[in-house]
C-alpha cells in the first residue's frame, strides 16, 4: 500500500498548502491577505541591493526600509507604521533603487524622504516623474 505525500500546512489557515515549494500560505490565505513580497514570504527580507557612485551598498528591504552596509538604518529614515505607509515606502524604494547609481551614500537618506513624500502627495504618479522630482530636490540642496 502507498503511503499518500504530506502536505505541508498553510501559515494563516492550517490547511492544505500546494504552494508549499514557494510559499508558506496556500492559494486562499494568499489572496485574502496583503502580500508584502512578490515571492510570497511575510518576514520581512531583502529584496535587493545596489551600489551607489561612491562604492557603497545600499540594501531594500521587503517591507520598504532601505538600509546602509551592515543592515543600519539610514540617517533621518524611519519604517513604515501602517500598510499604507508600507505600500508609500515601497514605491519610493523601488524609485530610489533606480537612482542610487547616481547619488553618493550620504545624499541616499534625502533621496528616499523625498519620494516619500511625493509619493504621499502626488499619489500614484508615474515613476519616472518623482524620479526626476527627486533628482532635482537633491540638486537643489547642493547649489
Amino acid at each position: 500500500m502507498k503511503k499518500k505525500a504530506k502536505v505541508a500546512a498553510c501559515d494563516c489557515c492550517g490547511g492544505p498548502n500546494e504552494r508549499a515549494e514557494w510559499s508558506n500560505y496556500c492559494a486562499k490565505c494568499a489572496e485574502e491577505t496583503d502580500m508584502q513580497c512578490s515571492c510570497g514570504c511575510s518576514e520581512v527580507h531583502e529584496v535587493a541591493w545596489r551600489r551607489t557612485a561612491d562604492n557603497k551598498r545600499v540594501t531594500f528591504w521587503s517591507d520598504g526600509l532601505v538600509t546602509g552596509p551592515f543592515g543600519f538604518n539610514l540617517r533621518g529614515v524611519g519604517s513604515a507604521k501602517s500598510a499604507w505607509s508600507t505600500k508609500r515606502d515601497l514605491r519610493a524604494a523601488w524609485i530610489v533603487a533606480d537612482l542610487v547609481g547616481f547619488l553618493d551614500f550620504s545624499e541616499v537618506g534625502a533621496a528616499v524622504k523625498t519620494a516619500r513624500k511625493l509619493c504621499e502627495k502626488s499619489g500614484w504618479t508615474t515613476k519616472a516623474a518623482i524620479g526626476r522630482a527627486v533628482l532635482d530636490s537633491l540638486d537643489k540642496r547642493t547649489e
